[in-house]
C-alpha cells in the first residue's frame, strides 16, 4: 500500500455539446465514447487504499454519452467517492434524480449570469437553461452536493460578483475557481 492516494480522472466521452473558448477542442479531431465495459473495469480497480476520488470529467461532456444511465449505475458500485463535472445543459429533473446519491459532488462549470459574457465563453449552450438547471439541482439534490466551478477567464471577472450573488440567492454555497486564469 502506498502512503499516497490519488484522484482518478475518467473521461466518458471526448464529445461535447459546447464549444467553450477555454477548451482546446481542436486537439481532439476524432471524439470518442468510452465503452461501458471499460468503465466497469476501471471501477472494479478503484481501491480506497490507493484512490481518494474518481472524477468524471475531461474535454467531453459526460451527460452526452448515449449510455449515460448505464455508466451512472456502474459508478454507483464504486468503493471510492465519484464526482462529475458538467456544463449543466442536459441536467433535467429525471437525470438529477437518478444521479442523486450516486455522485458525491456534481460540479457545474459556469461563467456568468450576464448573457453576453456567458455566450462568449460557453459557446453553443443555453445560458437560461443552464441557470434553470442549476436552480433545479439545488432544490432537488439531497445526497449529492452541488458545486459551481466558476470560469477563470478575464472576460468573466467583471461580472463575477453578480454571478456569485445570483448563485448564493439560489442557495448554492460551494463555489470553486481554478487557480489558473486563462487568457483566451
Amino acid at each position: 500500500m502506498s502512503r499516497y492516494r490519488v484522484a482518478v480522472n475518467v473521461e466518458w466521452t471526448s464529445k461535447c455539446n459546447a464549444r467553450c473558448v477555454m477548451c482546446p477542442r481542436e486537439a481532439i479531431p476524432h471524439p470518442m465514447l468510452m465503452q461501458v465495459e471499460t468503465f466497469r473495469r476501471v471501477v472494479e480497480r478503484l481501491r480506497p487504499t490507493d484512490v481518494f476520488r474518481a472524477v468524471i470529467a475531461g474535454y467531453g461532456e459526460p451527460t452526452t454519452h448515449p449510455r449515460f444511465d448505464e455508466l451512472l449505475e456502474i459508478a454507483r458500485g464504486a468503493t471510492v467517492r465519484v464526482d462529475m463535472v458538467t456544463n449543466g445543459q442536459l441536467l433535467d429533473e429525471p437525470r438529477l434524480r437518478r444521479l442523486d446519491g450516486v455522485l458525491h459532488t456534481l460540479i457545474v462549470s459556469f461563467s456568468s449570469i450576464v448573457p453576453e459574457v456567458y455566450e462568449r465563453v460557453h459557446v453553443n449552450l443555453d445560458r437560461q437553461r443552464v441557470m434553470d438547471n442549476i436552480a433545479m439541482a439545488q432544490r432537488l439534490l439531497r445526497r449529492t452536493r452541488l458545486a459551481i466551478s466558476l470560469t477563470p477567464l478575464s472576460t468573466c471577472l467583471e461580472t463575477l460578483p453578480q454571478t456569485i450573488e445570483w448563485l448564493r440567492a439560489q442557495g448554492v454555497t460551494l463555489l470553486t475557481m481554478s487557480p489558473t486564469l486563462y487568457d483566451r
